[in-house]
């Protein structure tokens, strides 16, 4: 890309003479630098002078003015931007063009019209920016200054000059310009600032329009959202009922389970309790032997089927809160479709309307997004509008000054030129 430090051939510099030549025309393989004064050399005449150690400053800038001020003197025509967004341009006639160039300080190309209007041109890259300090003299003299932005050009191999013809002093020249100030004395500038006040003014009531607009869509969104919030706190509200009900149920439910093995448990109580006392009532050691060894079998078998009968029950246990929760989760599910329908009855509705209102309830939330985003972006735009109109304000403020310094010399002019004449009347002269 083309850089203010980039490593440039000289094509104009001034000889031992100070005078202007151009190292293709010139055979001279010496000379002096137009910006920095010093020596620049080359070793053969078709080639550009160079800086025998470090390049000056202002160097490719001067380049570039020195070529676009030889190529608008042979045009003698130039489309410069008509508005004070650069969109639309005006051929207008060239009748002088020429550089001035000083030590230390950013080439400026003087363009003057066939009115006698003057305008300056500032080239801008992509590390060098306009001087301000300068850019504030020229307003401070009512100049009217355009800055050129060349930070997307790139340095072709050969053939600058022809280069700069082709990409800069195009069609599409006004669309490089920025007007950084106007000289109110000129019709041309003078019409271009007006008519810039009247579009900003245009585009402050048309964004206020809009950001009417978005304000009023904003509060329908919010009423929605509202409403949406409402109907979001009433499903928890009944959501939160039914598992209270559903937390009573099971309640219910496991101490009757409690109190059907509690019985059970006293049945077994009494059996053994009877089975105790037919033994202690036993009047043979051996009828005793006998039932012990039967009591011991069958405590084995007992204690195996008990085992048996708890991993039955545990796993009849798993598969009844299997489907316990099946059970919750399908009367919940059918608890909220028939409360739903009620509640579509109601309204006159069925699931396929409610299905079409969720949908438009997604839409008008994504759309409250964009308007959200529009209104900040409006509201951007009307802070750079305000700024630009203060702006326009100032600079009116400034070209009032001037106008009024104007008429204040023109005045004093003419009491001179009145006196000048009564002392030619009386002969003092």
């Amino acid at each position: 890309m083309l850089c203010s430090t980039q490593r440039m051939g000289i094509r104009f510099c001034l000889n031992d003479n100070g005078v202007l030549i151009d190292s293709k025309e010139s055979k001279d393989l010496t000379g002096h630098c137009r910006v920095c004064g010093k020596s620049v050399q080359r070793e053969k005449s078709f080639q550009l002078f160079q800086h025998s150690d470090k390049q000056c400053d202002h160097l490719v800038l001067s380049e570039i003015c020195e070529r676009l001020t030889y190529l608008i003197s042979s045009q003698q025509q130039l489309a410069i931007p008509i508005d004070y967004t650069c969109t639309n341009s005006i051929s207008v006639d060239v009748t002088h063009c020429s550089l001035l160039i000083d030590t230390d300080t950013r080439p400026l190309i003087e363009l003057t019209l066939q009115d006698n209007q003057a305008i300056y041109l500032t080239v801008t890259l992509d590390d060098s920016e306009v001087d301000q300090n300068q850019i504030l003299n020229l307003r401070k003299r009512f100049e009217s200054v355009i800055e050129l932005n060349l930070s997307n050009l790139t340095v072709p191999s050969t053939d600058f000059t022809s280069y700069l013809s082709d990409k800069v002093l195009d069609d599409q020249f006004h669309k490089r310009c920025t007007w950084l100030s106007f000289n109110p004395l000129h019709s041309l500038t003078r019409n271009i600032a007006s008519i810039e006040q009247s579009s900003i003014e245009n585009e402050q009531q048309r964004a206020l329009s809009e950001l009417e607009q978005v304000n009023e869509r904003i509060k329908a969104a919010n009423h929605t959202l509202e409403q949406i919030n409402r109907d979001i706190v009433t499903t928890q509200t009944t959501l939160t009922h039914y598992h209270n009900q559903q937390h009573k149920y099971d309640l219910s439910k496991n101490i009757e389970d409690l109190k059907r093995q509690e019985s059970e448990l006293f049945k077994k109580i009494s059996t053994l309790k009877r089975q105790r006392s037919e033994l202690l009532s036993g009047n043979t050691t051996s009828r005793l032997s006998d039932k012990v060894e039967e009591l011991r079998a069958a405590y084995a078998l007992g204690k195996q089927h008990i085992k048996q009968q708890e991993f039955e029950k545990n796993s009849l246990k798993r598969q009844i809160e299997r489907l316990t929760n099946q059970k919750s989760e399908f009367d919940k599910e059918i608890d909220n479709a028939k409360w739903l329908r009620r509640v579509l009855e109601k309204f006159d509705c069925s699931f396929g309307d409610l299905e079409q209102e969720l949908i438009q309830i997604v839409e008008l939330s994504e759309s409250y997004d964009q308007h959200q985003n529009k209104s900040r972006l409006a509201e951007n735009k009307l802070n750079e509008l305000e700024a630009n109109v203060n702006k326009k304000q100032e600079e009116l403020d400034e070209v009032k000054k001037g106008v009024e310094f104007y008429k204040a010399q023109k005045f004093k002019l003419f009491k001179e030129n009145q006196g000048l004449k009564k002392l030619v009347e009386s002969g003092d002269v």
